[in-house]
Parts: C-alpha cells; sequence; structure tokens
C-alpha cells in the first residue's frame, strides 16, 4: 500500500499542472529593478491568479480581466521564467524577465545653492541618494570629482570654487547606470551683511563694508537723506571700486577724495569724506559688473 501510495505521489508531481485558461500576450518592461512594477497584458486574468517569478509565487499589486501588474522580487541579477499559476493550473505560454541592479539617484544635496564667492568649509556638499554601489563615480559637469562615502545613502564633496551657473551632478555605478543630473546652482548676487567704521584720518574715515560676492569692479552705489533738509532730494553718487572713475547721478566728473577699495570677495573699504559731523540716514548697495545688485542696507553715518 505504501508502494501504491508513493507511486501516485510520484505520478503527480512528473504530471504538467493542468493548462489555465488566460494567457499572456506581453510583458514590460522585460528588464526590471527589484521593487518596480512588471505589467501583464491577456487573460481573462481571475481575482485568484498568481504571478510565477523564478521561484516567487507573487500576488498582484492590481488585477484587471485583461491587466495585471506584479512588483519585481528581490532576486539575484539574472534571466527569471514568468508564467501565472490559478489553483493547481498554469498558463501554457511563459515570458523572460531580466532582473537587473537599479541605476543610482541623486535623492539632495544640501546645499544645494552656493555663493561664487564662497570658502571651501562653506563650499562642502552632503549628497542624499540611492542605489549607490561601491566603486561608483560622481560627476560634475561631466568630470570624476573626489568624494568620501558617509554610508550606504549618503556621501561629501567640496567643489572646486566655481563661477556663477548652474552645474549637473550625477552618479555612475561600475555596471555602467547613471542618475538623472541633479542641479546645483552658483550665485554672485552681491550682499551686504554689515557696515561699520574704521581707521579715522585727518578729513575723511573707512566704511568697511562686508559681505559676500564682491568684485575688483564692482561699483557702491550711495543714497544720502541729509537731516533737517526735507524740501531737498535724497543725493545720489556712484563710486567705483579701486582704478574707477566716481560720478553723480547728473553729470560724471573726477573723484579725488571718496573712493572704494576692493579687499577681497567678502570686504570693501569706502574712504568717506563727512559733509558734516552730524550723522544722516544713508543707504548703500553693490552694483556687480553683469548688473546684479545687492538689496540696499540703510544705516546712519556722518
Amino acid at each position: 500500500m505504501k508502494k501504491v501510495t508513493l507511486f501516485v505521489i510520484t505520478l503527480l508531481i512528473l504530471l504538467p499542472l493542468p493548462t489555465l485558461g488566460a494567457e499572456i500576450s506581453a510583458v514590460y518592461p522585460q528588464v526590471t529593478y527589484a521593487g518596480t512594477p512588471v505589467t501583464v497584458i491577456g487573460g481573462p486574468f481571475g481575482p485568484d491568479v498568481r504571478v510565477v517569478v523564478g521561484d516567487r509565487e507573487l500576488h498582484p499589486a492590481s488585477i484587471g480581466s485583461r491587466q495585471l501588474v506584479v512588483i519585481t522580487p528581490s532576486l539575484p541579477v539574472g534571466e527569471y521564467s514568468l508564467f501565472l499559476r490559478d489553483g493547481g493550473q498554469a498558463s501554457k505560454n511563459t515570458f523572460s524577465i531580466r532582473i537587473e541592479l537599479p541605476p543610482p539617484a541623486i535623492s539632495s544635496l544640501d546645499p544645494d545653492h552656493l555663493d561664487e564667492c564662497s570658502s571651501p568649509e562653506q563650499r562642502q556638499i552632503n549628497l542624499r541618494g540611492e542605489n549607490i554601489q561601491r566603486g561608483a563615480h560622481l560627476l560634475l559637469d561631466g568630470a570624476v570629482i573626489p568624494f568620501v562615502r558617509e554610508d550606504d545613502l549618503s556621501l561629501s564633496f567640496t567643489p572646486a570654487a566655481l563661477r556663477a551657473g548652474s552645474y549637473g551632478l550625477q552618479l555612475v555605478n561600475p555596471d555602467g547606470k547613471t542618475s538623472l543630473p541633479h542641479t546645483l546652482w552658483i550665485s554672485n548676487l552681491p550682499e551686504i551683511e554689515s557696515v561699520s567704521e574704521g581707521e579715522n584720518f585727518v578729513n575723511y574715515y573707512q566704511v568697511v563694508i562686508n559681505g559676500k560676492n564682491f568684485f575688483h569692479n564692482s561699483v557702491l552705489l550711495i543714497t544720502e537723506y541729509p537731516g533737517g533738509m526735507d524740501d531737498l532730494p535724497p543725493r545720489q553718487r556712484f563710486i567705483p571700486a579701486q582704478g574707477g572713475t566716481a560720478f553723480n547721478g547728473d553729470r560724471a566728473r573726477q573723484s579725488q577724495s571718496e573712493n572704494l577699495s576692493f579687499q577681497d570677495c567678502h570686504t570693501l573699504i569706502y574712504n568717506r569724506y563727512p559733509p558734516s559731523g552730524q550723522a544722516m540716514r544713508i543707504t548703500l548697495r553693490i552694483g556687480n559688473p553683469d548688473g546684479q545688485q545687492s538689496e540696499p542696507y540703510e544705516t546712519n553715518l556722518p
């Protein structure tokens, strides 16, 4: 009796499953990654149909009468058969799909905006991403740049000083798969952060202007509001940085007094000859050669 039972079980295992009425006419994509959807076209599909990929029997994520969607299982890279099973029946046709490692992706940059005038410490960027394989490369506008791997999902890097504009960052895995470009923005918009009095001389004193994105040929726009003279319009004048020509808003004229000295991209020194010892409301603004201007900075100076 035991021999008969064993024979029957063996016969059942060897016999092919009855053919399922549902057929597969198309599968896409045929190259996929773990966790991504695969669409199966054919049918008619019943509510209990399952998709078999390799040795995995999967519940579809969605089922229609002629279309179903299944999520690619996590399997080693390779080719796998795909067919349908419903109870004790299997589809008569089998398709093949290839599972590969997914391409890398850049999720975020922190920061994603830098100033043209910035120190190496200020240019350090943290990148968060996905599917970054060991041995991956980081490209900045197509050129490989060094980075430090922080963990499986993040790395840090410090780009060289860059001119204003937009730059594309991409990750390239050893298998050649490349992420979509992620934009890094470099700004040269000038900004005045603080104004303070510097050294005093016989008939003038220094005004130290601190900020960022200053150039050797930047221009200082000064608007003065003389106190107690409300009937007079504010006085405006432009002072080019070191080596330029100063002029007021009405007529150009050489300046033998006030001048602007470029120290570095963070510092300008304005040598001011005060019209009197009385402090007045004054507005300063920096203009760069490309036409960009800082927001007005208001203070009180003699």
